[in-house]
C-alpha cells in the first residue's frame, strides 16, 4: 500500500505503481498542509478511479492557520466523514478514525469510552450511507486507546481494522497494544512506519535486518526491514509505505517474498519485552521515590 504522508507524488510513480499492482494509496486531508487530497486528484488525473483510496478523519485543518487540530466532536467527525468521498472524487476503500487516543488520553475512563463509542458510531453510519466502504482506527499509541475500548465491554459498533506501528523500531508495548487491540476488536491488523519514520536514522547503521532473515537470501536493508514489519508485530496484512521513485517502489515490492527467520524475531520481541517491562518498574519506582511512598528512601529506610 503506498502511505503519502511524506511521499513526493508524481504521475510517474503512480502509473508504476499499477504497473506493479499496488492498487491502494493511503493518505489524510491534512496531509501535504491540507492540501493531499486535492494533490492526489490533480496527480491522478483518470487513473484515481483504479486505487482503492484509504483516508482518515480526527485531524482537522485550518487552511487560514495552516495548523490541524485533533477532535472528535459528533459533527466534525461527521462532516469530514460526508466531505472526504466527495473531495477525492470517489468514496475511501477505508476511512481511518486517525489517532483517537489524541482526544481520549487524560478523560475519565467512561468518558473516553463514551467518546470512542460515538465516533465509532458516526463511522458506521458512514459506511452504512455509502460515504466509504469500510472503515477503522489508525492509531500511533493503541496502548492508550486499550483501556477506552475494553471499558465498552464490547457494546460499541468494532472496527474491522487497526492500522499502528510495526517493524524493528516499534516500542515493545505498542507492538503488543496493536495486537490486543486487533484481537479485541476482531479486526485486522495492517501496519505502517516500517522504517520508524526514517531511514536515515543512525539506527540503521548500526542495525542490519537481514540478520533476522533466514540465512542465504540476497537483499537490501530496506527490503528486509519492510518484511519483518509484516511479521512485528503478529499476523500483519499489508504495510502502509512510501517510495519516492518508481525504482524505490519497484526494490520494495520484493520484500514480502522474503523468509523470516521466526526464532529470531521471537527472541527479539522478547528482549523487547523484558526491557520495556524493566524501563516501566523502573519509571514506578523513581516515581514513588519522588511522592513519598514506601517504596521510597524516606519511608523504607533504603538509599536509592
Amino acid at each position: 500500500m503506498l502511505g503519502l504522508h511524506r511521499t513526493r507524488l508524481t504521475p510517474e510513480l503512480l502509473r508504476a505503481a499499477l504497473t506493479f499492482g499496488v492498487t491502494t494509496v493511503d493518505t489524510a486531508p491534512h496531509y501535504q498542509r491540507g492540501t493531499a487530497h486535492r494533490q492526489l486528484v490533480h496527480t491522478a488525473g483518470n487513473l484515481l478511479d483504479r486505487f482503492a483510496v484509504c483516508t482518515k478523519i480526527g485531524y482537522h485543518h485550518n487552511t487560514a492557520t495552516g495548523t490541524s487540530m485533533h477532535s472528535l466532536a459528533p459533527q466534525q467527525l461527521r462532516t469530514a466523514a460526508a466531505t472526504a468521498g466527495r473531495s477525492l472524487h470517489q468514496p475511501p476503500a477505508v476511512l481511518w478514525l486517525h489517532n483517537p487516543e489524541r482526544s481520549l488520553t487524560g478523560l475519565p475512563l467512561q468518558s473516553a469510552a463514551e467518546r470512542l463509542t460515538r465516533a465509532a458510531e458516526i463511522l458506521t453510519h458512514a459506511v452504512e450511507r455509502g460515504w466509504c466502504h469500510s472503515w477503522g482506527i489508525a492509531t500511533w499509541n493503541p496502548e492508550q486507546i486499550l483501556p477506552a475500548v475494553a471499558a465498552t465491554r464490547g457494546d460499541w459498533p468494532r472496527p474491522g481494522l487497526i492500522m499502528a506501528r510495526s517493524g524493528l523500531l516499534a516500542p515493545a508495548r505498542v507492538l503488543t497494544a496493536a495486537e490486543h487491540l486487533a484481537a479485541h476488536c476482531q479486526a485486522r491488523l495492517w501496519g505502517m512506519s516500517p522504517f520508524g519514520g526514517d531511514t536515515q536514522d543512525p539506527v540503521w547503521r548500526e542495525v542490519d535486518p537481514r540478520r533476522f532473515l533466514t540465512p542465504g537470501q540476497e537483499c537490501t536493508r530496506w527490503q528486509a526491514a519492510l518484511r519483518l514489519a509484516l511479521a512485528v508485530p503478529d499476523r500483519v496484512e499489508r504495510i502502509a509505505v512510501g517510495a519516492s521513485t518508481p525504482s524505490h517502489l519497484a526494490e520494495l515490492l520484493t520484500a514480502p517474498d522474503l523468509a523470516v527467520n521466526t526464532q529470531v524475531v521471537t527472541s527479539y520481541r522478547t528482549l523487547l519485552e523484558r526491557r520495556s517491562a524493566a524501563e516501566t518498574s523502573s519509571a514506578a519506582c523513581s516515581a514513588g521515590a519522588r511522592s513519598g511512598s514506601p517504596s521510597g528512601s524516606a519511608n523504607s529506610g533504603t538509599k536509592l
